[in-house]
């Protein structure tokens, strides 16, 4: 049966300026999930009343109640993909247990409304999971890094099921992370590996069909942990960068035909939770975003590909996962970013001078997060995963203009 979101909508106020918190039930650490409270259903940026007047204006931020779908798995990861083609975004996770793991999906019904789970087994050890068009026909596939195999592994969309054709592509030892990019412009997404054993990544050269290539592997230092894309150095070419689990940041600027220089090493951050790149700092340059040792790490990048010595960001407590996408549809790349504990997440506008003071939407522990526009209404959504280890659910704040 699908769930039906509540479309209220109240405000709820802004952080101060430091932001601190305790941990409650909804955390992460408790050892039964609570269900989200959803009495605090809403939040703008102006008056109370451009919530739920079914307007959409620049700057706006507003969210409905929370709905939850409990899987009573653990989760990995969310993504978002039309799975079953018609027409409407769906949400995809990974249960990554050892013995049996398995795909899980929601069928979206283009309206916030989403269907019973459905499951299907992979294979392996999967330890990261990436959306992008494998064979190139336009509709969305999903590849898993696969510990077992040291390589990844590709379930490809075929007429609405993803199959696994039992195809490794190998990477190298022990792959633990993954990014994507068209690294050569030969409008194929090329895939970015990360190993966590050894010092290395692995760039695999998208082709007609999968990853064929032998990967060409470049040293970084040691142990691979986190990765990302992204233009650094404003040259129009995909650049990668590379965190270990110690915390030491590789950049390698790509030449655009495919190759990567190395660029040089910066200071240790701590061991990485999620990585991004956004102009944090509002001197339109790009900047590294880091989640590592219970802080957001902000390294400011001077244009040129390097990077500055790592911030911490003062107004964030205990932050789990962010999104970085344009949530107030007003042209600029803003951050959503959610805590262990049950602070609200929050939304950080973004501008021309960096980004702005946070905006709290519900209060809710999250430990992954993921957007879309699920009810169709030309806004951002959330889907998150809530819960403690092993009973996890997935939770829904649908746009409620």
């Amino acid at each position: 049966m699908a769930s039906t979101p509540n479309t209220s909508t109240s405000p709820i106020t802004t952080f101060p300026e430091q932001t601190t918190g305790t941990t409650s039930e909804a955390g992460l650490d408790t050892s039964s999930t609570s269900e989200p409270d959803t009495t605090s259903t809403g939040q703008s940026t102006g008056s109370a009343a451009e919530c739920a007047d079914g307007v959409v204006a620049d700057g706006e931020v507003c969210f409905g109640a929370p709905v939850s779908m409990n899987v009573g798995k653990s989760l990995m990861d969310l993504v978002v993909l039309d799975v079953d083609q018609d027409g409407h975004l769906d949400i995809l996770s990974v249960n990554p247990t050892a013995m049996n793991p398995l795909l899980l999906w929601w069928s979206g019904g283009g309206d916030g409304t989403f269907g019973e789970v459905q499951q299907q087994p992979t294979y392996g050890s999967p330890s990261a999971i990436l959306v992008t068009d494998v064979n190139h026909d336009k509709i969305e596939d999903i590849v898993l890094t696969d510990t077992d195999e040291n390589g990844v592994r590709v379930h490809v969309n075929v007429d609405g099921q993803l199959i696994n054709f039992q195809q490794i592509y190998a990477s190298g030892p022990v792959p633990i992370g993954i990014a994507k990019g068209d690294f050569n412009a030969d409008n194929l997404e090329d895939l970015v590996v990360t190993h966590d054993a050894g010092s290395t990544i692995g760039v695999l050269r998208g082709l007609a069909f999968g990853y064929k290539q032998p990967p060409a592997s470049y040293e970084i230092a040691p142990t691979g942990f986190g990765i990302v894309t992204g233009d650094l150095n404003g040259d129009g070419n995909l650049d990668i960068i590379s965190v270990s689990i110690e915390g030491w940041t590789d950049v390698f600027l790509g030449d655009g035909l495919g190759g990567f220089d190395p660029f040089g090493m910066s200071v240790a951050l701590g061991t990485p939770y999620q990585l991004g790149l956004l102009d944090a700092t509002g001197d339109g340059a790009v900047d590294l975003l880091c989640l590592a040792g219970g802080e957001l790490y902000i390294s400011p990048g001077d244009g040129a590909g390097g990077l500055g010595e790592a911030i911490v960001h003062p107004e964030i407590y205990k932050p789990s996962a962010f999104v970085i996408a344009d949530f107030t549809h007003d042209g600029t790349l803003d951050m959503a970013i959610g805590s262990w504990d049950a602070d609200p997440i929050a939304i950080f506008p973004g501008s021309d001078t960096g980004l702005g003071p946070p905006l709290g939407v519900v209060a809710l522990a999250s430990r992954r997060m993921v957007a879309g526009d699920f009810n169709e209404d030309g806004v951002l959504d959330l889907a998150l995963i809530f819960g403690a280890f092993g009973n996890d659910s997935v939770v829904v704040l649908s746009s409620a203009p």
